[in-house]
């Protein structure tokens, strides 16, 4: 197995990184709060009562991309080097789409032709993934179908992190966790690229952070949420693909399964009850859980317990042969499921869930959150 990180000569080299894309992270954040730029305007779907500034992505993409250019210019490797440069110009087509919804609401339509569009020059650009761990069978060489599964998988995650973007936080810290745990796993594997590159957007991350939680001062917005969705999942490709197995293309699946749990579950409660699932709505698990009475801080809490949860089960997944690796996200979806009918159960009783048709709601893609407005600004 290769050494972490074996090309970094000197750890001063990655500190340095790390440190620039953390100070650039937050101060970026701070000057764009002052200037207000893309304010959101309170509504009443809304849990701010003043405009605030939604121009967070732009803070966290731009650290990334300076935390970048530092490691590539330090560490003066050429292989390094291409793949930061054609990373980040996908992944600043993926932060534009979402930049161009938070400045001029796209509709569903140019939102999601934007969101194919990043995953097919991906695709171009650093090619399709190329294996899976099946039941019983094991890893199998998923030849061209990987185009599909790769476009399907990047699309699929920007909606769902999107979707879960509503909460002080919540976005903010199960992003930080799911990258640092796929950068040890890149890195110590030989993906070194992508542990480096993951780390850094981590950083940025957390730079970010103090701006937006516990009280929200500037918002992720789509900018934000969009380029960072499309980071996690491009990079969770490259390492599936770069690690010699290392690192299952399950891995960061199952990191984030409370995500991808509690969007799948809403889309399935949506259906049955023959609700429009592409209307804006407030019935994410974790949007009933706030308007039970559940605040931003605990909702963000928990969800990071869960995932923390699912990141020490995508662990020891990696020591499983391929063919039994997916028994740890069914296992993980099964154990959601008991907590998640138990919130569905309870926002039924107290009335939370939509009956009818849900006429003259905006049709969207994007579901920010949508309690009732507080006396604060608290979320987004």
């Amino acid at each position: 197995m290769a050494t972490v990180l074996p090309q970094i000569d000197d750890p001063l080299i990655l500190s340095l990184a790390g440190l620039v894309t953390v100070f650039v992270a937050f101060v970026a954040s701070g000057f764009l709060t002052r200037l207000g730029v893309l304010p959101d305007h309170p509504n009443g779907r809304s849990n701010h009562l003043t405009p605030i500034s939604r121009a967070g992505g732009v803070a966290i993409i731009a650290a990334w991309l300076v935390g970048l250019v530092v490691a590539a210019v330090l560490l003066d490797e050429q292989s390094f080097s291409h793949d930061a440069l054609k990373l980040a110009a996908v992944g600043g087509l993926a932060a534009l789409v979402g930049f161009a919804d938070d400045k001029f609401s796209l509709t569903p339509l140019w939102k999601i032709a934007g969101q194919f569009a990043a995953a097919l020059v991906f695709v171009w650009i650093f090619g399709p993934l190329n294996h899976i761990p099946m039941p019983v069978v094991g890893e199998i060489d998923v030849g061209g179908f990987g185009v599909f599964l790769t476009v399907f998988w990047i699309v699929a995650f920007m909606n769902v992190f999107n979707f879960m973007d509503g909460a002080n936080g919540l976005a903010s810290v199960v992003g930080i966790f799911s990258l640092c745990a796929l950068s040890g796993a890149a890195g110590i594997s030989g993906a070194e690229f992508t542990a480096v590159s993951a780390l850094l957007l981590a950083l940025a991350l957390i730079g970010f952070l103090p701006k937006n939680f516990p009280r929200a001062q500037i918002f992720m917005g789509d900018g934000g949420s969009q380029g960072v969705a499309f980071l996690i999942a491009a990079l969770a490709l490259l390492a599936a693909d770069r690690s010699g197995g290392g690192v299952s293309a399950l891995f960061i699946p199952t990191i984030v399964t409370a995500f991808i749990f509690d969007a799948a579950f809403t889309l399935a409660h949506r259906i049955i009850r023959r609700q429009n699932f592409l209307h804006a709505h407030r019935e994410h698990l974790y949007q009933l859980l706030m308007r039970l009475g559940a605040s931003h801080a605990r909702v963000t809490a928990l969800y990071l317990g869960l995932t923390a949860l699912a990141t020490t089960a995508a662990i020891f997944m990696l020591r499983l042969p391929p063919r039994d690796q997916w028994v740890v996200p069914v296992v993980l979806f099964a154990v959601f499921a008991a907590g998640g009918g138990t919130v569905f159960i309870r926002g039924k009783r107290q009335g939370l869930l939509a009956t009818g048709c849900e006429e003259g709601v905006e049709l969207t893609l994007s579901d920010t959150p949508i309690s009732e407005p507080s006396v604060a600004p608290v979320g987004e």
